[in-house]
């Protein structure tokens, strides 16, 4: 599963990595090395491929404003991990962090019930929100990161214990 944005009216597939001590972003395949510094909460200034610029940020449910080089940007997510990302070899009560970034937010604790589409966690990548949602029902049996927690992609975020389908 890719995250899938709408920026500016056209849909891309982008996929944050970390390279070299750095964060490259492809988009359709194409490179673009990425380093952001925060400025404030609705301001940073962001270099893309060595070149800088100053932009305001700000978001709202699934979409993001932003505002930079004299232009202004409206991004909508279309796809990022809409059930957060499941480990193909167990039952898919293991959620992992589908991109390097930082916990914002933690709404479950060990022994909590959860059902398919709970958000458990709320992460920050690159300003860009992502809701962590529950791919099972079942009881949190593991929360390994906690507010303000960083994590590399793939990192254990969440495990929950599955509930057994009743017959």
């Amino acid at each position: 599963m890719q995250p899938t944005y709408e920026i500016d009216g056209q849909e891309y597939i982008v996929q944050p990595m970390r390279r070299n001590h750095g964060l490259v972003v492809l988009i359709e395949g194409s490179d673009l090395e990425i380093n952001l510094q925060d400025i404030d909460q609705c301001k940073a200034e962001v270099t893309v491929n060595g070149r800088s610029h100053l932009l305001y940020a700000m978001q709202l449910d699934n979409t993001l404003y932003v505002h930079a080089d004299g232009r202004h940007h409206v991004i909508n997510i279309i796809d990022e991990f809409e059930n957060g990302v499941v480990d193909e070899r167990d039952d898919g009560g293991s959620l992992k962090a589908p991109m390097p970034g930082v916990v914002e937010a933690v709404y479950v604790s060990e022994g909590d019930q959860v059902v398919v589409g709970d958000v458990v966690m709320l992460i920050e990548s690159m300003k860009l929100q992502t809701e962590i949602k529950s791919a099972v029902a079942g009881t949190v049996d593991t929360v390994y990161k906690t507010a303000g927690s960083s994590f590399d992609k793939g990192a254990l975020l969440v495990a929950i214990a599955v509930t057994a389908e009743k017959s």
